[in-house]
C-alpha cells in the first residue's frame, strides 16, 4: 500500500524471500526487506509510483527472514481505484544467476587477460635474464634509430661480451654459468638509465641502446660497466667467480642511419678489436672504423 506495507505476495515471492502469508498479514514493510544502504533511492522510488510514475529496471538488495541476502531488479506501477492511486504493484528479480554469471564472465576475462600479458612477456622477454630478447631489443633500436633521427638527437649502441665465458661453463657448469649471466645482467641493468633498454643477443653477448648519448657518454657508459666487471666479482651458488667483459660502443648523432644491420655490424667490429686487443676493455667505432 501508500504506506509500503505488503497487502499481497504471490507463492514465488513468499519462496524467495522466506517469508509467510501469516508473516504478511501480521505486517511486513518494504524496508523491512531491503538493504538500509538503499532505503531512501525505494522511498523516492515509491513516491514516484504514488504520484502516477512507473519506476523500472532499479537493482535492490533483498534481505531474507533468515537475514541472507540476494540481488533483485524491480519494476513498479501504481494501483489506482476512482482516479487515485492506493497502492503499488511491484515485481522483482532474482538476479542471483545473472550476477554469478557476471562474476564468472569477469574473472575470465582476468584470467585471458592475465594469460596474454604472460605470452607478451614470453614473447619479448629473454627466458634466463628477463631482459628483452633479440628480436625485442632490435625494435627498440629500430624505434629509437627512428626517434633519433626525425627528432636530431644523439643515440648510442653498446655491444657487450662475457670473456672467457667458456671457461666457467666448462669449469662449473652450465647452471652456474646462468647464474653468473643472470648476475651480469642485473649489475649492468641496475647501472644504467631507467629508459635505457638492455636486451639479450645471443649466448653470453648484451646490446644497450642509450638514446640522448653521444658516442662520449654512451663510451663513458660503457667504461664504467667495464670497470665494474673488472673489480667486482659476480656471485653464483659455487662462489664469487671473475667474469670480466668487453664493450665495443658507437654513438649515431645528425646522421641518416636506420638500418639495425649496418649498426650492428659496425659495433660488432669495434668488439671484435677489445676481444683482440686483450678483452675486458673498450672499443669504440668511428667514421673510419674502430678506436680505441
Amino acid at each position: 500500500d501508500n504506506n509500503l506495507l505488503f497487502t499481497f505476495v504471490n507463492r514465488a515471492g513468499l519462496e524467495v524471500s522466506g517469508y509467510t502469508v501469516e508473516d504478511i498479514q501480521a505486517g511486513v514493510c518494504a524496508l523491512d526487506v531491503i538493504h538500509p544502504d538503499e532505503h531512501e533511492r525505494l522511498l523516492q522510488d515509491a513516491r514516484k509510483v504514488s504520484s502516477g510514475e512507473t519506476v523500472g529496471g532499479h537493482e535492490y538488495t533483498l534481505i531474507k527472514k533468515d537475514g541472507t541476502i540476494i540481488p533483485t531488479i524491480s519494476y513498479s506501477c501504481p494501483i489506482t481505484r476512482d482516479g487515485k492511486v492506493v497502492g503499488i504493484r511491484g515485481v522483482g528479480i532474482d538476479l542471483t544467476e545473472r550476477k554469478q554469471v557476471e562474476v564468472e564472465r569477469e574473472e575470465l576475462i582476468r584470467e585471458l587477460t592475465t594469460a596474454r600479458e604472460t605470452l607478451s612477456i614470453q614473447a619479448n622477454r629473454d627466458g634466463l635474464t628477463h631482459l628483452w630478447n633479440r628480436s625485442a631489443i632490435l625494435n627498440i633500436l629500430q624505434k629509437e634509430l627512428n626517434r633519433a633521427n626525425r627528432e636530431n638527437t644523439p643515440i648510442g649502441v653498446i655491444i657487450a661480451d662475457a670473456d672467457n665465458f667458456k671457461q666457467i661453463n666448462d669449469q662449473f657448469g652450465h647452471l652456474v654459468g646462468d647464474e653468473a649471466l643472470c648476475e651480469a645482467a642485473n649489475r649492468m641493468l641496475s647501472m644504467v638509465r631507467p629508459y635505457d633498454s638492455i636486451g639479450r643477443y645471443g649466448g653470453e653477448e648484451f646490446i644497450i641502446v642509450t638514446p640522448g648519448c653521444d658516442l662520449e657518454k654512451a663510451r663513458k657508459l660503457a667504461d664504467r660497466l667495464c670497470s665494474n666487471f673488472r673489480e667486482v666479482p659476480v656471485q653464483t651458488s659455487m662462489g664469487s667467480l671473475n667474469l670480466t667483459m668487453s664493450f665495443g660502443v658507437m654513438g649515431l648523432e645528425g646522421q641518416d642511419i636506420t638500418d639495425t644491420d649496418h649498426i650492428i655490424r659496425s659495433v660488432d667490429q669495434a668488439l671484435y678489436r677489445a676481444k683482440r686487443l686483450g678483452k675486458k676493455r673498450v672499443e669504440v667505432w668511428c667514421t673510419n672504423g674502430p678506436k680505441q
